[in-house]
């Protein structure tokens, strides 16, 4: 995924990710917690952006998959 090419510093990821929360008046909390049910529930939808994204086998097959990338990515940012 992006961050596997582009990986921005720990500092710029913590504050987009902050940033973000505050603007959306959203309580920060560990990724993998808050996508539990997520990758079964959107399958399909990644399998279709996926096919017509053009990234059928650069990205997971499964979403799930990405979604823990995105947790082990960001999740150790979100405990310190």
């Amino acid at each position: 995924m992006l961050a596997r090419r582009h990986r921005p510093s720990d500092e710029e990821l913590i504050a987009a990710i902050t940033a973000t929360a505050a603007h959306r008046q959203a309580e920060l909390r560990p990724v993998a917690n808050a996508v539990r049910a997520l990758g079964e529930l959107r399958q399909r939808s990644w399998e279709v952006l996926v096919e017509r994204a053009g990234l059928v086998g650069r990205v997971p097959e499964q979403y799930q998959a990405a979604l823990e990338e995105v947790a082990t990515l960001v999740d150790p940012l979100l405990a310190t």
